[in-house]
């Protein structure tokens, strides 16, 4: 299984999916697998992911889910 990494806060705008973009960024450049779990309802991700496609960048698979997502977590940490 690989590792987890949880950005959470509940305040908007504190850069939880900037810091999320970047981070799976590097860690893909180092070879490494990434999937992304957002859970909240905006789509900056989403978007952002599309502009690496785009653009000829590796694409980094996001999934979505809210409320208990325990059960999405154990299922994507398989696929890693």
């Amino acid at each position: 299984m690989g590792k987890i990494l949880l950005v959470v806060s509940d305040k908007g705008g504190v850069g939880k999916s900037t810091y999320v973009a970047n981070t799976g960024s590097m860690l893909v450049n180092k070879g490494k697998s990434v999937i992304i779990l957002k859970t909240d309802k905006n789509h900056d991700l989403l978007s952002w992911n599309e502009k690496r496609t785009d653009n000829g960048l590796l694409t980094i698979p996001v999934h979505a889910a809210y409320g208990n997502v325990s059960n999405e977590i154990k299922r994507l940490s398989k696929l890693c």
